[in-house]
């Protein structure tokens, strides 16, 4: 769609529902993935063709993203029969992420220090953070439900996740393995904003956050910040932070 509301091309070639899409600038040129329960997903050119139809899940494609690492698009899928898969543009599959011991409901990938770190989160409960090549770097447990959603971002040189369940549980993390600064807060609402500036007519964006915990609201520009001021109100809450296991 144009932002006026004008449909500007139709994507049609799956056998079921669309469950699940991404789009991306890469080189130019808009592509545009889709995860359906038809078991596949599909790139698409912004002309409507399909540019490789992605085979391999055995179940439902529940969520997708895609990214640019190293002049390279990569595309990931999150399945149903308890997998995500990191594709190439040309259709192969590169790795195949098995741990899970439910659903696939959401997947998110990044490029950190040069590196790709992809998320899934899974009906069984939790998220896991994996490298490129299939190992599984760290487990999230402690969602109370289904892991619905999750993100993946840098933050001052750090990276980050939010992952979401469906009793409306929000957890903020911190995966600097290096460091293991990790913990988890449960709250009632987390959100991401970009605050955009200009800069010699670039605009460059940084995020901040705001936590609303029962009608109280929490801004702060960074972890230190929180951990500063904000964190005692959040601890009286909600408990203690504390590290994640793998």
């Amino acid at each position: 769609w144009a932002e006026d509301g004008t449909c500007l091309q139709v994507f049609a070639g799956h056998k079921h529902w669309v469950r699940s899409c991404a789009l991306i600038a890469h080189q130019g040129q808009l592509r545009l993935l889709t995860g359906s329960h038809d078991k596949t997903a599909r790139l698409w050119a912004e002309d409507g063709t399909c540019l490789q139809v992605l085979e391999g899940h055995t179940d439902w494609v529940r969520s997708c993203a895609l990214i640019e690492h190293q002049g390279q698009l990569r595309l990931l899928t999150g399945s149903v029969d308890h997998t995500a898969r990191l594709w190439a543009e040309d259709g192969t599959c590169l790795q195949v992420f098995a741990g899970h011991k439910h659903w696939v409901r959401s997947c998110a990938l990044i490029e950190h220090q040069g590196q790709l770190r992809l998320l899934t989160g899974s009906g069984d409960k939790t998220a896991r953070l994996w490298a490129e090549d299939g190992t599984c770097l760290l487990k999230f447990a402690g969602h109370a439900g289904p892991v619905s959603s999750c993100a993946l971002f840098e933050h001052q040189g750090h990276l980050m996740a939010m992952s979401h369940d469906v009793t409306c549980s929000v957890r903020l993390w911190n995966l600097d393995c290096a460091t293991l600064h990790s913990f988890w807060m449960p709250i009632r609402d987390v959100r991401l904003h970009f605050t955009a500036t200009a800069c010699q007519g670039i605009h460059t964006a940084w995020p901040y956050f705001q936590l609303r915990i029962d009608g109280h609201r929490y801004s702060f520009d960074s972890l230190e910040d929180l951990s500063a001021g904000q964190l005692a109100a959040v601890r009286e809450s909600f408990g203690k932070i504390t590290v994640p296991q793998p």
